[in-house]
């Protein structure tokens, strides 16, 4: 296996324009050239969009450059692959038909020989003893039935409160959160590389690391809010790589 593959999460696309998103977005943008050129696949681990929600007749505006950007990365004959995570969970029939492969859970896969376990990784850790029941609620079809009943105004409006809280507590903001983090990363690696994973590669949590254990990897692709960080995986090797150093 020669070509390599990319690995993204927690980009967080804004439904509005400005100049510092703009920035954000051209920094993809020719990351997405990179992959293109090389004839490369990648992943989207979750985050991409700072809120998704499909609706039949309606494609949000905000976002056409981002999809058009993607839809040329599929047509180059790259394959993307697309997860939904905690913001963009909301998933229905537009990216499959624009050419990408879309999982609505964990993947588990095997590349050049290496096992791999990829998730978004909200609610892996344990941190939140209310979010399983909240995530169950976030995901009902009922409550994604009624969300639906919403204009796309108005839907987005409450998105964009909602998420600025989510948000708010990211590892880098406390050492002390941050150590929780590696203490619960340690624990979670150490059962997945237990049942034989040679890569965990996480996203959700906005620090980029990789972390080895029981001689398997674990990955945190970090983010493209303040880090501009991915994932590339060649012949074995997996490099965490920042893409504005680059």
């Amino acid at each position: 296996m020669d070509k390599e593959i990319y690995f993204i999460s927690d980009n967080h696309f804004m439904p509005f324009h400005n100049e510092e998103e703009q920035e954000r977005r051209q920094l993809f943008f020719d990351l997405l050239k990179q992959i293109k050129k090389e004839g490369n696949s990648l992943y989207i681990v979750g985050d991409f969009f700072d809120f998704w929600f499909e609706y039949k007749y309606v494609i949000p505006r905000h976002y056409f450059d981002i999809l058009c950007e993607l839809k040329s990365v599929v047509e180059s004959g790259c394959k993307v692959h697309f997860m939904g995570g905690n913001h963009d969970y909301w998933l229905y029939d537009f990216f499959t038909d624009n050419g990408m492969q879309v999982y609505y859970d964990d993947v588990e896969l095997e590349i050049g020989g290496k096992k791999f376990f990829i998730t978004h990784g909200d609610g892996k850790l344990n941190l939140d003893p209310f979010y399983p029941a909240f995530r169950k609620v976030i995901r009902n079809p009922l409550m994604i039935k009624f969300f639906r009943l919403l204009h796309p105004d108005l839907a987005y409006r409450i998105a964009r409160l909602v998420s600025r809280t989510s948000r708010n507590k990211s590892p880098d903001s406390s050492h002390t959160l941050e150590n929780l983090y590696m203490r619960k990363i340690e624990d979670f690696s150490h059962k997945k590389f237990q049942q034989g994973y040679d890569f965990v590669v996480t996203g959700h949590y906005h620090f980029p690391m990789k972390y080895e254990n029981d001689g398997g990897i674990f990955v945190n692709l970090g983010d493209w809010l303040e880090h501009f960080t991915y994932g590339c995986y060649h012949q074995g090797q997996f490099y965490l790589e920042n893409f504005k150093q680059d």
